[in-house]
């Protein structure tokens, strides 16, 4: 699912999760006779844990979605893709063209080839890594939004670009 479908789809638990945390508020605050306190605070907890688990991936997805909106020429130094560089500057612009027009994509039952790791390098010295791979449903490749952590990986979202595999093949790093 491509578009405002998938960004509504992602936003959803969010908003769900609020629903829950107003309804146990409110059950909260009217007085009620034979009203069980530890268990509404007790699934008050659990929404609020609940929140920050899906809130937190959330906003990590649109701060990975900001970050390629913002991918211009002038502020980036170098782009690999599995290793390779990419060039000349007018092919490495197109890919980074094909990044900023990304998509809200939401992952159903798979369907892309082996994801191979993206590594933009910007003027700053700051270095972004994303993982892309060809989406074998329609044209247009996968961007993965994925992150270490101390227990291994978080995966934050994905994003979908239709003209990313042209443009990587332009520049000479074709996707597996």
């Amino acid at each position: 699912m491509r578009g405002t479908a998938s960004f509504l789809l992602e936003l959803m638990p969010v908003v769900l999760g609020l629903a829950f945390l107003m309804a146990i508020g409110l059950t909260l605050t009217r007085p009620a006779a034979g009203r069980r306190p530890r268990f509404h605070l007790l699934m008050l907890g659990a929404v609020v844990a609940w929140l920050l688990l899906v809130g937190q991936r959330y906003v990590h997805q649109l701060a990975w979605r900001q970050g390629l909106a913002k991918l211009t020429p002038e502020r980036v130094q170098r782009v690999e893709v599995d290793g390779h560089q990419l060039g000349p500057p007018e092919r490495v612009g197109d890919v980074l063209q094909s990044l900023r027009e990304a998509e809200w994509f939401s992952v159903n039952h798979g369907g892309w080839a082996r994801p191979v790791p993206l590594v933009v390098t910007l003027s700053d010295g700051a270095v972004r890594r994303y993982e892309v791979a060809r989406y074998t449903r329609e044209a247009g490749a996968v961007i993965a939004f994925v992150r270490p952590g101390s227990f291994g990986t978080w995966h934050d979202g994905y994003a979908f670009s239709p003209a990313l595999p042209r443009a990587l093949s332009a520049a000479g790093a074709p996707l597996p």
